[in-house]
């Protein structure tokens, strides 16, 4: 059975989430599949460009963009695997998320230490209130293989 992951960039700064996104689609083959829950007053969503991220902050309510990164290479996943993008605003605040499976990987602890490392590089350009990852619900301290700098629970449980 598929495990499911998730890594949560918490409290994104409005102006910093075109930067994220960016960085991320930078890191991707592909991006495809690019939809938002409401409408946000714009055609369409054809990809993570500054129309969208300006539609989404002045939504008045909740909404999430989602959209599939092909090939993301911080994981060095095939081009046919994606990651589920999410921007999520929600309560005022925008978290963006990152979700995959375990499908085509040996190693996923590695994984995990990998976006760890990536996420602690990111946040000295991208400003966020936190980060953390692990099993999916990442919001949950059981499942969590990292917060921030720290480890968690799942690595030290292997090591």
């Amino acid at each position: 059975m598929k495990e499911l992951y998730e890594v949560v960039l918490g409290g994104v700064v409005e102006d910093d989430i075109i930067i994220l996104l960016k960085d991320l689609e930078s890191h991707s083959e592909r991006v495809d599949d690019v939809t938002a829950s409401e409408v946000l007053g714009i055609a369409s969503c054809l990809g993570l460009d500054q129309s969208m991220v300006a539609e989404l902050c002045r939504f008045e309510g909740d909404v999430c963009v989602s959209a599939k990164l092909y090939g993301f290479d911080i994981v060095s996943a095939s081009s046919d695997f994606f990651v589920l993008l999410r921007v999520v605003k929600c309560g005022g605040g925008v978290d963006v998320e990152l979700c995959f499976d375990d499908s085509v990987f040996s190693d996923v602890d590695k994984v995990m230490l990998l976006l760890q490392k990536y996420l602690k590089e990111i946040s000295d350009r991208v400003r966020m209130k936190e980060y953390y990852g692990g099993m999916e619900p990442a919001k949950d301290l059981g499942t969590r293989y990292f917060t921030g700098e720290m480890l968690g629970t799942l690595v030290t449980r292997f090591r």
